[in-house]
């Protein structure tokens, strides 16, 4: 089972688990694509499938480009995530590498179109904090009001 957490990361195995291990990862890091193909099938297999450990994976947003893997990974919702973020690491020599070929105005210009997105989604954050809050504040009103 996995399931998103207040953080912003997802989460797999047991929540209550006595060890819980956090990774902060970068979808372009290739030391964190190593650790993906090198651990994570014995972490998830032994640990994590035991109960033993939670597991749980929080986006390290370096650049656009992290910001472009990170959305995709996560646009197949809690059950994909961790299927796609394999895959984007396995593959990550191949896509990261023709990232390169890519001539320097094309990628300013994707920078700019990810930068507009980025900028998009922290209104959209604050604003659901704030809709939050104000929820937050009526019920205590209602709740003050049926107590007074």
């Amino acid at each position: 089972m996995v399931t998103a957490t207040p953080e912003g990361g997802f989460l797999m195995g047991n929540p209550k688990a006595e060890v819980k291990l956090v990774e902060l990862g970068s979808m372009t890091c290739p030391h964190c694509a190593e650790f993906s193909e090198l651990a994570d099938k014995k972490l998830i297999g032994e640990y994590v499938k035991s109960g033993r450990v939670s597991f749980e994976f929080r986006n390290f947003v370096r650049d656009g480009l992290d910001m472009t893997a990170s959305l995709i990974a996560r646009c197949g919702g809690t059950e994909r995530f961790f299927p796609l973020t394999h895959a984007l690491f396995a593959d990550q020599r191949n896509w990261g590498g023709h990232l390169q070929d890519v001539p320097p105005e094309q990628l300013q210009a994707l920078q700019t179109v990810i930068g507009s997105i980025e900028k998009r989604l922290v209104v959209q954050h604050r604003a659901n904090v704030a809709s939050k809050r104000l929820d937050g504040m009526r019920l205590r009103r209602c709740v003050e009001e049926l107590q007074g």
